[in-house]
């Protein structure tokens, strides 16, 4: 499990296909045909992360929209995130690095 930092950068993979359904988030990983289906706070996270972000402005700004705590937003974005980074929808960077690197 990957230790987020506040100046990782996340970014979703620009190849993967995904689709909005009512407020939810659908996805396809084109090497299994699987889909996948985020509910509405996933679905939050998806379109911010649209372009990278870094980890602690992204729960900043949902710990100011949402009424959630600052740990309780950390630990669940976190979780959140290493299953799409694992599922390789989205790429983790340290924020000087130039290119995606993986979590350890």
């Amino acid at each position: 499990m990957t230790a987020f930092t506040d100046d990782m950068v996340i970014e979703r993979d620009s190849e993967v296909l995904f689709t909005e359904l009512d407020g939810s988030v659908v996805m396809m990983d084109l090497d299994t045909g699987d889909y996948y289906e985020l509910d509405a706070i996933g679905a939050v996270i998806w379109r911010r992360i649209a372009s990278p972000v870094r980890f602690g402005t992204l729960c900043t700004e949902l710990v100011a929209e949402y009424a959630v705590d600052d740990r309780q937003c950390r630990e669940q974005v976190g979780a959140f995130l290493q299953k799409i980074i694992d599922n390789k929808f989205a790429h983790l960077r340290s924020a000087s690095a130039a290119a995606p690197v993986s979590p350890e």
